[in-house]
């Protein structure tokens, strides 16, 4: 645990947050985030000219690949990296759990980001990226329908023995890949006993829980005064403690 003290009698207190908080809080980001795309991606596909109320149809117009792709990352980069950033390193499920990012560095706060999201979804973003340009351009110089052959490739059951099959095998080996890298973040999340996983190790990040108190003396004139949450930095002085449940002493 660590301290923040903004006056005489009045303090912050910040223990390591809790590996089934700090999960459920991170679910609840991303579904936030894939709801926004997701309805994204209804304006932008469901408005091609071929659309004619059915699902299965070959999109026209293939920048709309491109476009959709280009939105979904900048959606991610600015809930996750933007957000916390200039929010004092918190997103709006943080803020409700009241959990922050705890930049172990008082420099770099925001390349730290950028180092602690990498491994999660930038490297997936960016390839996927990549591949929403492929099909662009595949779908202007070959036309529209092999990029939906493309797209259909990656979601086949059976084994096609086209060229474009080899799509799918990447695809497929990457998402595996994100699959077991996810794992291991939540189990080293839960197995170290600072609460910080390897990428949080990387990026020189802790993810804290805030525990806004008042002094001895405020406690004994008002046992009913109201908690007055202070004002902090997200570059907190100070170390943290193996155990949340540690005292301090105040200075």
């Amino acid at each position: 645990m660590i301290e923040n003290i903004n006056s005489k009698n009045k303090s912050s207190r910040y223990g390591l947050a809790a590996p089934g908080i700090r999960i459920f809080t991170r679910i609840c980001d991303f579904i936030i985030v894939l709801l926004v795309s997701f309805s994204c991606a209804s304006a932008i596909f469901l408005t091609d000219p071929n659309f004619k109320g059915e699902f299965n149809f070959i999109i026209s117009e293939p920048w709309r690949y491109f476009c959709f792709s280009i939105i979904a990352t900048s959606l991610f980069f600015i809930y996750f990296i933007i957000q916390p950033y200039f929010w004092k390193g918190k997103t709006l499920c943080m803020k409700l759990f009241k959990l922050a990012i705890y930049n172990q560095l008082l420099t770099h706060w925001l390349f730290n980001l950028i180092k602690h999201e990498m491994f999660i979804w930038i490297i997936y973003s960016f390839i996927s990226f990549a591949f929403s340009l492929i099909l662009c351009v595949v779908g202007y110089t070959k036309g529209a329908k092999i990029s939906y052959q493309i797209i259909t490739s990656l979601f086949s059951i059976t084994k096609n023995d086209n060229e474009y099959y080899i799509y799918k095998i990447f695809f497929l080996t990457l998402n595996g890949v994100m699959i077991i890298l996810i794992i291991s973040i939540i189990i080293s999340i839960i197995a170290h006993p600072k609460r910080q996983a390897w990428h949080d190790k990387f990026s020189n990040i802790v993810i804290v829980k805030t525990v806004d108190i008042i002094g001895d003396k405020d406690k004994n004139n008002n046992l009913n005064n109201k908690l007055i949450t202070p004002k902090r930095n997200y570059s907190l002085p100070g170390g943290i403690l193996s155990n949340p449940n540690d005292e301090i002493n105040q200075i």
